[in-house]
């Protein structure tokens, strides 16, 4: 179970970065 939630929690974390750091993805 803790490596689920971690993953998960790595995730999501990424998604984030990934909209903030790359804007013309986000657009698309």
């Amino acid at each position: 179970i803790v490596m689920f939630v971690t993953v998960y929690s790595i995730n999501r974390i990424g998604d984030a970065a990934r909209r903030r750091w790359d804007p013309r993805e986000a657009s698309l």
